[in-house]
């Protein structure tokens, strides 16, 4: 976890996190690296995603950025890897199937979870995953889904990075008919 700005006090941010972040399995420990950095700990994988698809990146109004531990983690280098939520506007109905979201997500990144409008289907007009990604690879641009009932091509790109701030960047995803 890194703040770029300054933050809280250690028993804040990890008060904060077992009390608001809906955790399944606590309480998660929180330990202070340097004056940016805090190691959060948690329990259990299922916490470890519950935590990087949180869309609220600040606590105390101090704004974070929360990514995943690596052997390859240095203090002086921003991570590249980021979790970041992304719609597929306009996918066509027949698509928007969780394991074909799945799918779609595991080409683009490591999939993390699929938001609740789109497993209801309650916005049909666009589907939303969250994914991990590499930001230092280059990312996929286009791909074409088929099916023996409907097909599309999707040309994907970036709409808003706020990187920078630690919030997750959202990307969409526009759908072409064919």
């Amino acid at each position: 976890m890194k703040f770029p700005m300054g933050r809280p006090k250690a028993d804040v941010i990890e008060s904060n996190i077992n009390s608001n972040w809906g955790l399944l399995e606590k309480p998660t420990t929180v330990a202070v690296l340097d004056f940016k950095h805090m190691m959060v700990m948690m329990k259990s994988e299922k916490d470890v995603t519950k935590a990087l698809i949180r869309e609220s990146r600040q606590i105390k109004g101090f704004f974070f950025k929360l990514f995943r531990w690596s052997i390859h983690f240095d203090p002086l280098k921003e991570s590249p890897i980021t979790p970041v939520w992304i719609q597929f506007l306009g996918l066509k109905l027949c698509f928007q199937n969780n394991g074909i979201l799945k799918q779609l997500a595991g080409l683009m990144g490591k999939y993390l979870d699929t938001d609740s409008a789109t497993l209801n289907l309650s916005r049909p007009s666009t589907a939303r995953v969250c994914i991990e990604v590499d930001l230092s690879t280059d990312l996929l641009q286009k791909l074409y889904l088929s099916n023996k009932k409907c097909c599309m091509k999707i040309c994907l790109g970036f709409v808003h990075t706020a990187a920078f701030r630690g919030i997750a960047t959202p990307i969409a995803l526009g759908c072409n008919l064919l």
